[in-house]
């Protein structure tokens, strides 16, 4: 059994202690990762060094020490074993390469100065009985993977290389209903991308989903395992393409049909590749037939992030890169919108590398703020030809939008110079956080106006109801300079709760 004394894990327990929470809403990069508190994280990434992770191959126990005082050795151990229970959960969903794993024995003994945590993988029958071997189909799969992705690179751009890899499945698979129909305890190889990627069984569901992940993943296009409901317990894939997630259901874009020589599996239908949650397929919309639930281990259940309302269209102009914005950043969509409307295009683009870029920590402007939330809007003539302010040249790029905002009340300026009778909007100054959900709630109709408080107090109210600013990098304050990627981001969700 390996021993590895996790000293660091120690004081992070207090926290889990306090909050054990995990199910929170989905974030940057890791989407399950960041739903993790602290001390769970802390936990998942010892778990993910190659040391630990080789046990899960090897299927050898390993532990973990964590030292006191604990004020109560039962309420300690139990969020140990939450924690454990979660990290678990989730190396299921990200780790489909370990596709003979089928959870763990978790224990948890000591006392209130010092808890060990003892970690025995479980596989699932084919792997524990000696049937198979962990080391030659975990190569199989591999080398497998790797020449589907070889293959499908040479297709074109990410469109294309998914479109290759969901088509690939379809021709060399058939669903696999007698699996289904009997269960995976005995012979749980349906169950995993080895069915999907070699001629050794066929698969069901989630030998095609994890066949599909293993792909993505090696085509570095962000992709999910989701687990959840289709009728009956289901399991399919989110893809992350130009900013917005899509799914993919391989599995019923594989439907097995009666013909003139049997049952044979259909192939060609692409129904369900890169949909939107409102996509409308035989009469239903995908959201309403397929349901997430993210619960690989009982009691331990993951959130996934919102889909695309739309499918995915091939034929829309290709989309602006930009070198500074991750495709997994919590604002990437939003930018992809507001580029896609005109809002931004950014504030550099093709420089001498041939990159674009956004600027997402940049500072912005009250000028550029009410500019991007008047592009949003269309851009609609100001009927008031009368500019007010002092500090707002005529002919400026923001003049419009000043305009538009002041008549439909959206903003007053910042000061009135009663000695010399004129107004000013202070165009330069950076936008607080609080200032544009202002703006913002304004635009929307002013819902749930007090007539009273402070001027922020009810878009305040109103953003936190929506969720307006909730997912950013920096927490929210009222005062606080908003970035780039706040503003768009804020923008976007604001656009959005307008369209219910």
């Amino acid at each position: 059994m390996k021993r590895v004394t996790a000293v660091a894990l120690t004081l992070l327990l207090t926290l889990a202690l306090c909050s054990p929470a995990w199910a929170v809403g989905p974030a940057e990069s890791d989407v399950f990762y960041e739903q993790m508190d602290e001390f769970v994280k802390a936990l998942y990434d010892a778990e993910r060094t190659a040391e630990i992770l080789q046990c899960y191959r090897s299927g050898e126990r390993f532990s973990f020490t964590f030292d006191g005082p604990f004020p109560d050795f039962d309420q300690a151990s139990t969020a140990i074993l939450d924690a454990s229970s979660c990290v678990v959960a989730a190396l299921l969903l990200n780790y489909p390469e370990l596709f003979w794993l089928k959870g763990s024995d978790d224990r948890a003994r000591g006392n209130t100065e010092k808890i060990t945590l003892t970690v025995t993988p479980f596989f699932a029958y084919n792997w524990a009985h000696g049937e198979r071997s962990v080391q030659e189909d975990s190569a199989t799969v591999d080398a497998a993977v790797q020449q589907l992705a070889a293959e499908a690179k040479a297709q074109g751009g990410k469109y294309e290389q998914l479109l290759y890899v969901h088509d690939w499945l379809t021709a060399h698979n058939a669903y696999n209903a007698a699996a289904a129909s009997v269960g995976g305890a005995l012979d749980y190889l349906p169950w995993t991308p080895l069915a999907a990627l070699t001629d050794v069984s066929q698969p069901v569901c989630e030998g095609y989903a994890k066949a599909f992940k293993l792909a993505c993943d090696a085509l570095e296009i962000p992709c999910l395992l989701v687990d959840g409901d289709a009728g009956s317990g289901h399991m399919w894939n989110q893809v992350l393409l130009n900013g917005r997630w899509y799914a993919v259901d391989v599995t019923w874009d594989d439907p097995v049909v009666s013909g003139d020589s049997g049952w044979i599996s259909g192939g060609g239908i692409h129904d369900y590749f890169l949909v939107g949650a409102d996509t409308v397929i035989d009469g239903e919309t995908f959201s309403d037939s397929h349901v997430p639930r993210g619960m690989r281990i009982e009691g331990i259940s993951f959130s996934y992030p919102t889909l695309s309302d739309s499918a995915f269209d091939p034929s829309a102009p290709e989309p602006i890169v930009f070198a500074d914005v991750s495709d997994t950043a919590y604002y990437a969509p939003a930018v992809s919108w507001a580029v896609a409307r005109n809002v931004t295009n950014g504030t550099r683009r093709n420089d001498e590398n041939g990159q674009n870029w956004f600027s997402p920590d940049a500072t912005v402007k009250r000028s550029e703020a009410v500019t991007f939330l008047y592009r949003a809007m269309w851009e609609p003539e100001p009927e008031t030809k009368t500019n007010r302010f002092s500090d707002v040249p005529a002919g400026s790029y923001y003049e419009k939008a000043v305009l538009w905002a002041v008549e439909n009340g959206i903003t007053n300026g910042t000061t009135w110079d009663e000695e010399h009778g004129v107004y000013e909007f202070s165009p330069d100054a950076p936008v607080t956080r609080g200032q544009l959900l202002t703006f913002l709630w304004r635009t929307v109709g002013r819902p749930g106006d007090t007539g009273g408080g402070v001027w922020y107090a009810d878009a305040e109210r109103w953003a936190a109801e929506f969720g307006i600013a909730e997912g950013t990098a920096e927490p929210y304050t009222t005062g606080g300079d908003c970035p780039r990627s706040d503003v768009v981001y804020y923008l976007y969700q604001s656009i959005r709760s307008m369209a219910g």
